[in-house]
């Protein structure tokens, strides 16, 4: 039975899942690093220093504290895509690639590439393993979109997986990892969840409701206010505002 724990106001909007917030990865200064060393090491355009010196606020680019931390946002940063490997399918599931006009059908072992769309029918699912070992279960009648799969080679293992859900459910197991080292999350047309290492559900309806339930772990759910839900803990969000549960 789930027991009610806080209702936010209906009159809080909760925005679209595009305007989601900005995933950052946090480089620890050492001594002689500078903005501009650190703009040559990470950045795909080396020449945004002073970009990276306004967004973090630091006065001179020449003299930063070590052990002091500098914030990057991810869309700055020079990655590479990496790619998700079909595990598991079962019934009628397919995929689009990003430039493809047709679908086709999920086999195991098909290695699937950023911006593919997935669609799974009734009494259907696949299952897919990330590069970092994390796992999602796509349930029946879902559309999703492994929006973004990138690892960026420079900072020693950090990577980023962002999957777009349409409709439907998918489950995720997702692999521990320090939090400076990954950054995974889930959008719905009215939620953004960011995830530690944890296993959760997460489900979109085509009336624009999403509903999520963490069974291990975290998750942040940022909309235009954010919420901390823990495991055992839920979330009902919708157009006009959320309702945070317990499942107890």
């Amino acid at each position: 039975m789930l027991k009610r724990v806080c209702c936010l106001a209906a009159a809080v909007a909760l925005t679209s899942a595009h305007a989601q917030p900005q995933t950052e990865w946090s480089k620890r200064v050492e001594s002689g690093d500078t903005l501009i060393g650190i703009s040559k090491r990470f950045l795909r355009e080396p020449l945004r220093w002073r970009d990276l010196q306004r967004h973090n606020a630091v006065r001179n680019a020449d003299l930063i504290a070590p052990g002091s931390t500098i914030r990057i946002p991810v869309q700055w940063m020079r990655g590479e895509p990496t790619t998700a490997a079909v595990v598991h399918v079962q019934g009628d599931a397919t995929v689009q690639a990003s430039n493809a006009t047709t679908r086709a059908p999920a086999r195991p072992g098909d290695a699937l590439s950023m911006g593919s769309r997935l669609r799974t029918g009734a009494d259907s699912a696949m299952t897919l393993r990330f590069a970092d070992g994390s796992q999602v279960v796509v349930t029946p009648q879902t559309e999703v979109t492994l929006e973004q799969m990138m690892s960026f080679p420079a900072t020693g293992g950090f990577a980023t997986t962002r999957l777009n859900l349409l409709r439907g459910a998918v489950e995720s197991q997702v692999t521990p990892a320090r939090e400076a080292q990954r950054s995974y999350e889930i959008t719905t047309p009215v939620v953004t969840l960011g995830v530690r290492g944890t296993q959760f559900r997460a489900a979109a309806a085509e009336a624009g409701n999403s509903r999520l339930e963490v069974v291990q772990g975290q998750v942040q759910a940022d909309a235009s206010r954010s919420a901390t839900v823990d495991a055992g803990q839920g979330v009902v969000t919708q157009s006009n505002g959320w309702l945070l549960y317990t499942s107890r």
